[in-house]
């Protein structure tokens, strides 16, 4: 299955293997969280639309502000204030901007399958760095889990 953004063209990232098109035209939409503590999804929201209104055509952004360490779950609570997060974002943007999510390696792997298999009903671009870059059985175990691609570690 391919993935959105697929015929943007240009210089990408690696991901899992696979290259993806268009990332050098991608901005992160992510709240002060020094600000928003507990930032709703209004906030994100806000912010997408202005990266939209600049003019970029994709976006990534970090909903898991929660989540301070690595190899940690996700409860039922979080993971739904997560997906109403996302659902707001995409809702907002529509179905022409890529949207990206930042996991920053917080989640151990059964979570990071979890969070990924609520958020592919909003057809994310990608969900990056479910997990750390080292463990690549885990990594694999999850690709295989989910129909988006994960581009893999900053630190490769």
């Amino acid at each position: 299955m391919g993935h959105r953004g697929q015929s943007a063209g240009g210089p990408g990232v690696q991901s899992a293997g696979r290259e993806v098109p268009g990332s050098d035209t991608c901005v992160r939409a992510r709240p002060d969280l020094g600000r928003y503590r507990r930032a709703r999804a209004d906030v994100y929201v806000d912010l997408a639309l202005t990266r939209v209104a600049e003019g970029f055509p994709r976006i990534k952004f970090d909903p898991f502000w929660f989540a301070a360490s690595n190899d940690v779950n996700i409860s039922r609570e979080e993971l739904r204030r997560v997906v109403q997060i996302v659902a707001a974002v995409r809702k907002a943007v529509g179905d022409d901007v890529d949207i990206g999510i930042e996991l920053h390696a917080k989640f151990n792997t059964p979570a990071a399958i979890r969070i990924g298999q609520a958020l592919e009903e909003f057809d994310p671009w990608f969900i990056e760095e479910p997990i750390g870059s080292e463990d690549l059985d885990a990594l694999r175990l999850i690709a295989d889990n989910l129909r988006r691609p994960w581009p893999r570690a900053s630190g490769w």
